[in-house]
């Protein structure tokens, strides 16, 4: 799924606020830029919406971002405080929370507000 406007199964429409990517269940998951890991585990931020296992990271100039729907184990080392660099693996492609089908939900967010996560490609 983009970055855009949809209609879940029997919902009201509702806004997608991150980017859909998939590949095999345990596909290792890399940071997109280095930071400061601020959660590892099931995800505080959405629970009502769509509780799943993520990483939330810190980045530089008020960015965040979030990967969602990971397996609920995490990359050795990996854990709130920790720094990681660009390209570490930090977690595995996985199925939790509202999910069809396995796949990362990657969301990425300027000083809290949601943002396309591709203009940060």
């Amino acid at each position: 799924s983009s970055f855009s406007w949809y209609a879940p199964r029997g919902g009201c429409p509702s806004f997608h606020d991150g980017i859909d990517i998939s590949n095999a269940d345990g596909t290792p998951i890399r940071a997109a830029a280095a930071g400061v890991v601020a959660f590892v585990g099931y995800n505080p931020y959405e629970a009502r919406k769509d509780a799943a296992w993520i990483v939330a990271i810190g980045h530089a100039n008020g960015l965040d971002s979030r990967y969602a729907h990971l397996q609920p184990r995490f990359a050795p080392g990996v854990r709130a405080g920790s720094r990681v660099a660009r390209g570490q693996v930090i977690g595995y492609m996985g199925n939790t929370g509202r999910s069809t089908g396995t796949h990362l939900h990657w969301q990425v967010n300027r000083n809290g507000v949601a943002v396309d996560p591709r203009s940060q490609l």
